[in-house]
């Protein structure tokens, strides 16, 4: 094992490994995407306490140094941890490469660190790492910077020519802090140090000024164990990369009270009291993360104790706050509240002030006059553990300097037995995040429309989609647009660009099958233009440069339900599985649409198709397969077929082929490469490789819309236009909803028309009709001034 330990080359910093195992099978191919996020909170179910190797694609050079412990967390229950336990050793971890290729302004990596030094201490390094650089021996990484903490806790930055530059920052507790390194990717390779939401370092990636992108997609720990060090921890928590489109320290401030000794509060923060109250107090008794939160004490007689922020600056693109807090209180008569101030005017409650609560907002009322706060929402009663509160800032707010108050108010009718009052702790001011899932917004939630008998009349539907992601929607019976939503694309050749060229697979032994996937043999429908769903070796097809490297491919397959009895009218997909023939492991994409039925058969035009889902895993290996979870709906079963997309963006480390076999098909298998020239799906055929046939299993459960959904073949007088749609996280669009009585009864007409979406909340959501036909306006005798006898 000694022969393992990480060296420094004299006056250059540069990393040897004699054992380069743990980089080498880090440096995975990479997911090209924007706004990505890779995120690590080391938290069970996903990570179990114990070694670390090998969780979730993390590599180390030494068993048993790196584990996940519930020793010391920043928040929930678990941790990394890196411990000495022998003298002259060092030690390494990595993270698998998740992001790709920066396609924003900035890359962004954080931890949460504390640092636990035990004799001469030891040094510990952040390291995120550009996995796209070749001149890092020996697995072709090269670190954007390693962010060095000595054992004196002092902080310095590698640099160009491979030395260390001192920084302003400093860790010289056992506190955890907030550290975040910031590239630019704009081409001036400049990089920026945070320490706690402070600047600490400005200097110039190492990765682009040698050649390659200074782009973040990866993470290295290390600790170096000099002699003397043993029983020296550090640990992370909390781990992100995040691809951004901007940077800079002042879009977060952190605060744990853990800097500062009891009771004194960190710099910027203040106190003071009103009436009878005591003022905001730092305590070691209960906090969140160790030693320290702040604590207000709860009185029998009117009292107030309020708590300020140090003056922070929002996001310029919106801003979030988080605390974590506890609380003993009487409830419905003493309780807390959150204020905010911008720009320096007066303190506003919260919610008043335009903010929202994400999570853990407030949970009662104060109602005795005799409490300084008055009667107003608040935190009462009891939590006895610390919770998390997260809020939405106003919009108000976005680009402001902005301070926090915290207000705990008590009333005259008494106080809770024992430690009493309100514990705040872990506060963090970030940039907004914006949710992640889609969500349906439809207005109005009813219709009702008078028109005369033989009249038409229309009403718009308003779509929106006030969550994350892609909101797709689907109108069940009624025609989908003739052109979706994906641009056409021009038709082009399918002559090879350059050195990229279609080729057969050809890396595994000929006659080797994989494992057959089994048809049926899980719960829902299993669908597929196969018998025999197993991986062979010699049948498969991609573009890529031949021997070195893999283009961005895809491979498409059209289902017609018309040819499985087996499903509803309905269907919804839950999983797919593909298969690799051969090659590195690579991210894939699964991607789901819908196309008319009408469209020509044994094609997949592009500009008709409309998405449905999306879902993401990986791929590789020898004759392997994969299930990707991925959820849509196709809605009509009868007019709409099912087209998956089997994508990957690419590998630079060797050529990929995926999963096929040359077994009877009963529809064709498509591909597209732009690489090679074919930027829309082509038949394999007609490229010359007739006897690739793609292994694809798509499971479908019944998805048949709920008993109180009109049938609508029975609304012939509704149409629905766009039918289908599909809306980025704050659009919206309206579907205009045509009224025909031609052939209705004078007298009201009630139906329940159902619209499927891919939001989990609101997978189907009816909308009630009424229509209220009249006798048209010649049938009717108006009596006026006269009566008939």
């Amino acid at each position: 094992m000694k022969g393992s330990v990480i060296r420094r080359a004299a006056g250059c910093g540069i990393f040897v490994f004699a054992l380069g195992e743990a980089l080498a099978r880090a440096a995975a191919p990479s997911v090209h995407g924007t706004g990505d996020v890779a995120f690590y909170t080391f938290e069970a179910p996903d990570w179990m306490l114990g070694e670390f190797d090998g969780q979730q694609g993390w590599t180390t050079d030494f068993d048993g140094y790196w584990t996940i412990s519930d020793a010391h967390p920043y928040a929930g229950s678990q941790h990394m941890r890196v411990a000495v336990t022998s003298d002259g050793f060092g030690s390494a971890a990595f993270s698998p490469v998740l992001m790709g290729v920066g396609a924003q302004a900035y890359s962004i990596a954080s931890t949460k660190i504390a640092v636990h030094q035990s004799g001469s201490g030891s040094d510990t390094e952040f390291s995120p790492l550009s996995a796209a650089a070749n001149d890092y021996d020996p697995s072709g990484a090269l670190p954007v910077t390693r962010v060095f903490v000595g054992a004196d806790g002092v902080i310095k930055a590698l640099q160009p020519g491979f030395t260390f530059a001192p920084t302003t920052g400093a860790i010289t507790d056992d506190a955890y802090h907030d550290l975040k390194v910031i590239t630019d990717n704009s081409g001036n390779a400049a990089i920026e140090i945070c320490l706690d939401g402070t600047s600490i370092f400005n200097g110039s990636s190492i990765a682009a000024t040698n050649g390659t992108t200074s782009f973040i997609d990866s993470i290295g720990l290390l600790s170096t164990m000099p002699m003397g060090s043993i029983g020296s921890t550090a640990d992370f928590d909390d781990m992100r990369i995040t691809d951004a489109d901007r940077g800079g320290c002042a879009d977060a401030a952190a605060w744990n009270f853990d800097g500062v000794v009891a009771p004194a509060l960190p710099t910027g923060w203040s106190t003071d009291a009103a009436a009878a109250g005591t003022p905001w107090e730092t305590q070691t008794d209960s906090a969140d993360t160790a030693p320290n939160a702040a604590h207000a004490i709860e009185h029998d007689s009117a009292a107030e104790a309020n708590l300020y922020s140090a003056t922070a600056t929002v996001d310029a693109a919106g801003g979030q706050l988080s605390f974590r807090h506890h609380w003993n209180v009487e409830s419905g008569f003493d309780g807390g509240v959150l204020e905010l101030s911008i720009a320096g005017a007066d303190f506003v409650d919260i919610v008043q002030a335009g903010g929202s609560f994400v999570e853990a907002g407030y949970n009662g009322s104060l109602a005795d006059p005799s409490n300084p706060l008055g009667a107003r929402p608040a935190w009462t009663g009891q939590q006895l553990d610390f919770v998390t509160t997260t809020v939405d800032l106003p919009d108000a707010a976005a680009g402001q300097p902005v301070r926090f108050r915290w207000r705990l108010g008590s009333d005259a009718s008494g106080a809770q037995d024992g430690a009493n009052g309100w514990w705040v702790d872990s506060v963090k001011l970030a940039a907004r995040v914006l949710p992640t899932q889609p969500s349906a917004v439809i207005a109005p939630d009813h219709v009702d429309i008078v028109l005369e008998q033989g009249a038409v009349a229309s009403q718009a539907l308003s779509i929106a989609n006030g969550g994350g992601g892609t909101l797709t929607y689907n109108i069940p019976g009624f025609a989908p647009p003739a052109a979706g939503v994906r641009p056409a694309a021009p038709p082009t050749s399918t002559t090879a660009a350059g050195a990229r060229v279609f080729s057969r697979g050809h890396r595994v032994a000929d006659g080797l099958r994989g494992r057959a996937i089994a048809l049926g043999a899980g719960s829902g429908i299993d669908i597929a233009q196969m018998s025999d769903a197993t991986p062979v070796a010699s049948n498969s097809l991609s573009c890529g440069a031949p021997g070195t490297s893999t283009d961005a491919n895809s491979w498409w397959r059209r289902f017609y339900f018309g040819e499985h009895s087996q499903v509803g009218a309905s269907a919804s997909i839950d999983s797919v599985t593909v298969a690799a023939e051969s090659g590195p492991d690579v991210p894939v994409t699964i991607n789901l649409y819908a196309v008319p039925h009408g469209v020509a058969p044994e094609s997949i035009p592009l500009d008709q198709l409309t998405p449905l889902g999306s879902g993401s895993g990986t791929v590789g290996g020898v004759l392997q397969a994969t299930t990707v979870a991925v959820a849509g709906v196709v809605a009509d079963t009868v007019n709409q077929d099912l087209v998956v997309e089997y994508h990957i963006d690419g590998s630079s480390d060797g050529e990929f082929f995926p999963g096929g076999n040359p077994s009877p098909q009963t529809h064709a298998t498509f591909v597209s490469a732009s690489g090679c020239g074919q930027d829309v799906p082509v038949d394999a055929s007609v490229l010359g490789y007739p006897d690739f046939h793609l292994v694809m299993v798509v499971n479908v459960q019944d998805a048949a819309l709920p008993a109180e959904c009109s049938d609508p073949s029975s609304l012939a007088w509704l149409s629905a236009s766009p039918a289908t749609g599909a809306l980025g996280f704050g659009a919206s669009t309206d579907v205009t909803l045509g009224f025909d009585a031609g052939d209705l009864a004078v007298g009201g007409h009630d139906a329940v028309m159902c619209l499927t979406t891919n939001d989990a909340a609101h997978a189907v959501v009816g909308v009630p009709l009424h229509v209220e036909v009249i006798a048209p306006a010649n049938d009717r005798i108006f009596v006026n001034g006269f009566e008939l006898d």
